[in-house]
């Protein structure tokens, strides 16, 4: 600070404007976000570009004054007009973001490619970011990948991390967990944190390593010391399922509610969960529907189909089929597929419904398209008591083959029936014998 101060004495913009970040960041001095604008005020009045863009910043986030765009509009303008390349990113995210003004990708595409054209990383980055979703140009995830590669080429941990992504999820390129790792690596090295949640999900399912929940509990753990909400979630599910540790609900408990405190949603469903089955707690439907509607009012789609259950089954609440109806549809139309399978079942039984098979036919179809094995069972019994269809055994085995294809266990036991009455397929007791073990 003391040399900073003589130079700005002196009349030098540079050292005004890192006063300002000092007062910024706390740096050798209290924090003082009124002396940070007005550091950065006097360097923009002698026409230094970064002071500009930086006061930019301070109405872009509300520090210290009151959040507006408009103003962050106009800073930033002013040092992307002297060439500031980070100013014109930033123009560029409130045309993404549609902060001050319509959101145009266009208008995005455009300052990023300006601001990349000057060599900055951040604005390479998310060039490839509009690549990849599409937004304001067609989706390419060949571009993706090629501006992805120039940011990392500039040690961008972000893209970095990106590249990783596209290699562990086979988009634009073939699926390559080994490159995914490299990449998540590169990033992680450079303290990226989802980066290094990245690599735990890679030996925690096994992906193109030894699944190894102990180096996946790790990298959680790195993960979760930087913040990363999704990696304190896996953790607490961890101790949930003993996955890698000794089961243990309380500590399941205290991960779940530190994601939980971050604002995590998926965290409050899962303590929700921990309630309503009293694991390490006393079963509370009440705490179960507090936590569950915490979660819903974020968007949690798991979240409502769980409070449609409770409605359904009188947990907590008067049985209501009408409430459990209208939860399950909110969790349908965010794609949720067991939801979808309530739905069915609630058709399938009249239950706050008038009894329609064709409906719940066309419900246990949506979800059975989303990978949902009760759903498969489920149509799996249509076919076999013929209702709504006509009755038949090849199609019930069909369907209860898919849904024990995915672990579904009843399914297992209906085949193994199948086969033990010969309902469309030779009797046979091994195989029944066979399947009803499975089943067990």
């Amino acid at each position: 600070m003391a040399w900073f101060q003589k130079a700005a004495d002196l009349g030098n913009a540079a050292a005004m404007s890192n006063i300002g970040v000092l007062y910024l960041e706390g740096k050798g001095v209290d924090r003082d976000y009124g002396q940070a604008m007005t550091w950065y005020r006097k360097a923009a009045d002698l026409g230094h570009a970064d002071a500009m863009n930086s006061i930019g910043w301070l109405y872009r986030e509300g520090t210290g004054v009151d959040r507006d765009y408009e103003q962050a509009m106009t800073w930033y303008r002013k040092a992307a007009n002297l060439g500031n390349a980070r100013a014109m990113n930033n123009i560029a995210m409130l045309y993404w973001q549609g902060q001050g003004i319509d959101k145009d990708y266009g208008q995005a595409m455009e300052w990023y490619k300006k601001a990349a054209d000057l060599g900055h990383a951040d604005a390479m980055n998310n060039i490839g970011n509009l690549y990849e979703e599409g937004q304001g140009v067609p989706k390419d995830y060949g571009q993706a990948m090629t501006w992805y590669r120039k940011a990392a080429d500039l040690g961008h941990a972000d893209a970095m991390n990106n590249i990783g992504w596209l290699y562990r999820e086979g988009i634009g390129v073939a699926r390559d967990y080994g490159q995914a790792m490299t990449w998540f690596q590169k990033a992680a090295d450079l303290g990226k944190a989802d980066a290094m949640y990245n690599i735990g999900t890679l030996y925690h399912h096994g992906q193109g390593v030894t699944r190894n929940y102990g180096q996946a509990m790790t990298w959680y753990r790195k993960a979760a010391d930087l913040g990363n909400t999704t990696a304190i979630v896996n953790i607490g599910g961890f101790y949930q399922e003993s996955q890698g540790v000794a089961r243990d609900y309380g500590q399941a408990m205290e991960w779940f509610k530190k994601a939980a405190d971050l604002g995590e949603r998926v965290a409050m469903n899962n303590i929700g969960a921990l309630y309503r089955e009293g694991q390490g707690v006393a079963r509370d439907y009440g705490q179960a529907m507090k936590w569950f509607k915490k979660a819903a009012d974020l968007g949690e789609r798991v979240a409502m189909n769980n409070i449609g259950a409770l409605y359904r089954e009188g947990q907590g609440v008067a049985r209501d089929y009408g409430q459990a109806m209208k939860w399950f549809k909110k969790a349908a139309d965010l794609g949720d597929p067991a939801a979808m399978g309530h739905i069915g079942a609630l058709y399938r039984g009249g239950l706050g419904v008038a009894r329609d098979y064709g409906q719940a036919m066309e419900w246990f179809k949506k979800a059975a398209d989303l990978g949902d094995g009760s759903a498969m069972n489920n149509i799996g019994n249509l076919y076999e008591e013929g209702h709504g269809v006509a009755k038949d055994y090849g199609q019930a085995m069909k369907y209860f083959k898919k849904a024990a294809d995915v672990g579904y266990v009843r399914a297992m036991v209906n085949i193994g029936w199948l086969y033990r009455e010969g309902h469309g397929v030779t009797r046979d007791y091994e195989q029944a014998m066979e399947w009803f073990k499975k089943g067990r």
